[in-house]
């Protein structure tokens, strides 16, 4: 006798309504798969979260595209969505071992020493990674040598002067959330050769932080679900996944929701908020639990106008001795003047630990040491802790610990039975970014049409 399954509530279960999540779930519509989406938030864009003050939007999250961000920059375009450059123009303000300097261009001038050091430095970064990637051959002796090092380890190893050190810190916390310390040099090497290079990562004009999306970046999830047949399901956690030899149930307060197959769409360092029956794989679960999310805030203050332009300033603030490691003109559509300051890692995590008055008074006393004395007194301000997030609890990416990624044979995203994955983290072209993202979304899509039952 031929055992049925059971009615389902749809072909696909999406859990998370970020931009991975909510790109395969359109993928999978326009491919005739029925598709539901739930979400634990009251609101699409999982770590995309624009905010509106006043005239202005904010962008409290993912902030930037660039050049080599091929999936991002189609989907904007095919969504209408504009575009404007980070303004460069003027100087940019640089602090390095307790010192302040200007310089224009993307190149500050340091001291010859640590100029020399910088540039030495990223060519032998180069020399280490290319040709890496974050999969690789089991037992391969050198991966696992870099994936035992510390991202310290290596930093030491390609530095020669304190400042270069600290320069290079600065950047790996901007991009990660973590401290080099925290980190597998495996991972962080891997990671720079999916983003185009540690110039591409750290660079305004022709890198990473290139232009900034009129109304912010929520949007693009706001209109990737309003393209979707059904709603997505707000405030609705899953507590449980089950699957069997039939399908997938998703329980949450809510009740229960059945598919054929389920598509996990958020950040590895939460997965395991979810209980899995069967559980999952003793080497999937360990491999999760060494995945950590790191420190991210930011604060924003706004102003009258934007008096840093008169004085030849282009509003870009580099601090590579904390604990706001860098501040950028929001560039405000009211025409009012925005500074967005930036803290990640460990000071990140320290800043969210402050009551409100503590927050403010911290940021605005980094903003008026990089930008200028009119920088603490703002007409507005607020700031958004992402360690203090429910739904997230960290920064904006979930990275390996040292020893993670070769024990268990590269980033974890093989199938498990029913249940497929996607996140930016899952990304291997731009590794972490929104472009990163959407890649892991179509390429999670394309294994659930392929498969058979």
């Amino acid at each position: 006798m031929t055992v049925k399954s059971a009615p389902r509530d749809a072909d696909v279960l999406v859990i998370g309504a970020g931009i991975s999540g909510l790109f395969a779930a359109r993928a999978l519509e326009r491919a005739g798969r029925s598709v539901i989406v739930l979400e634990a938030s009251d609101r699409v864009g999982g770590r995309m979260r624009t905010v509106q003050v006043g005239d202005d939007h904010v962008d409290l999250g993912a902030h930037w595209i660039g050049p080599g961000q091929n999936h991002i920059a189609s989907l904007v375009r095919e969504l209408g969505i504009a575009t404007r450059p980070q303004p460069v123009g003027g100087r940019t303000v640089i602090r390095v071992a307790g010192q302040r300097q200007l310089y224009r261009g993307s190149v500050p001038i340091l001291a010859p020493a640590v100029m020399a050091d910088a540039a030495i430095g990223t060519i032998r970064l180069w020399w280490q990674y290319r040709g890496l990637g974050f999969d690789g051959p089991a037992g391969d002796q050198r991966r696992a040598s870099l994936d035992n090092m510390t991202g310290a380890d290596l930093r030491d190893r390609v530095y020669r002067t304190p400042s270069g050190c600290a320069l290079f810190d600065m950047i790996v916390a901007l991009t990660t959330g973590a401290l080099p310390a925290e980190l597998s040099a495996l991972h962080l090497l891997a990671m720079l050769e999916a983003g185009g290079g540690l110039k591409r990562i750290s660079d305004f004009k022709g890198g990473a932080q290139q232009d900034t999306l009129v109304g912010g970046t929520q949007q693009i999830c706001d209109r990737l679900a309003g393209q979707l047949s059904r709603p997505v399901e707000l405030e609705n956690p899953v507590k449980v996944v089950e699957q069997n030899d039939h399908g997938v149930t998703a329980h949450t307060h809510t009740g229960s929701r059945t598919a054929r197959l389920c598509l996990i769409a958020f950040c590895p360092g939460r997965v395991l908020d979810i209980e899995f029956s069967p559980s999952l794989p003793a080497g999937r679960v360990e491999a999760l639990r060494r995945t950590r999310l790191g420190g991210y805030s930011k604060a924003i203050a706004f102003y009258d106008r934007p008096w840093w332009r008169d004085k030849g300033l282009n509003g870009i603030g580099l601090a590579a001795d904390g604990p706001v490691q860098m501040v950028v003109d929001g560039l405000a559509e009211s025409g009012r003047g925005m500074l967005v300051g930036f803290l990640t890692g460990p000071p990140g995590t320290a800043f969210a630990a402050l009551n409100a008055d503590a927050r403010r008074q911290a940021a605005l006393g980094e903003f008026t040491r990089l930008i200028g004395p009119e920088a603490a007194h703002p007409v507005d301000y607020l700031d958004f802790c992402w360690t203090n997030h429910p739904w997230l609890r960290g920064g904006h990416m979930s990275t390996p610990e040292p020893g993670a990624l070769t024990a268990f044979g590269g980033l974890p995203s093989a199938p498990i039975g029913r249940l497929h994955w996607t996140s930016s983290e899952l990304g291997r072209v731009n590794h972490g970014y929104m472009d990163g993202a959407i890649e892991s979304g179509q390429r999670a899509a394309e294994e659930i049409l392929g498969r058979e039952s």
